[in-house]
């Protein structure tokens, strides 16, 4: 990661600590989906949920290396606009396409395949999420999902089904870093 960008990082950072309705992944949550897409060597990633764009950053960091682009959802237009102009000071902004749209809505018309997701946006819809975008997914390709240990309440019904459900699909594990990660790989396609 360039200077350039983690300065942007920064300053997104102590916005989102200093301003409601902008949920920013922790720091170490960043790092490990950066790590993540560079193991994977992903080229095509999915994000539900960009906020003012910082998770976004950390994901498109990596694709520089690889390559690769991201598609990311938001429908607040005040996040949008900020999150395109944090994407252009980054310098990541030609590997991200930026939809304003709502996930349900996005999700059934995205082609596939994606190597890795990231979901983090209306907990209630989690579930809905995961199950238009799993069948998308390549066969070794993950769905990480965020605050599986902070929303548990809210997720519920997303980690029951995911945890009892993979029946040698998919497998997942907790990964309990920043506010908890729901890391679920897909094993092969559902026949």
């Amino acid at each position: 990661m360039d200077e350039k960008t983690y300065t942007v990082l920064q300053r997104l950072e102590k916005f989102g600590k200093t301003h409601e309705d902008y949920w920013n992944i922790p720091p170490e949550t960043g790092q490990f989906l950066h790590l993540l897409a560079l193991a994977m060597r992903a080229k095509r990633i999915l994000e539900i949920g960009t906020s003012n764009g910082y998770s976004t950053i950390w994901l498109a960091d990596a694709l520089r290396t690889t390559g690769g682009k991201l598609i990311t959802l938001e429908t607040v237009p005040k996040k949008v606009e900020m999150a395109r102009e944090a994407f252009q000071d980054a310098r990541v902004d030609g590997y991200i396409t930026l939809r304003q749209e709502s996930a349900l809505s996005a999700l059934p018309k995205l082609a596939g395949p994606w190597d890795l997701a990231f979901l983090d946006a209306s907990k209630e819809e989690h579930l809905e999420y995961f199950q238009l975008v799993f069948p998308k997914i390549r066969p070794g390709g993950v769905i990480v999902s965020d605050n599986a240990i902070s929303h548990q309440r809210e997720l519920k019904h997303f980690l029951s089904y995911v945890r009892k459900n993979g029946w040698g699909i998919w497998e997942t594990s907790l990964v309990p870093i920043g506010s908890g990660l729901e890391v679920t790989l897909k094993l092969r396609e559902v026949k």
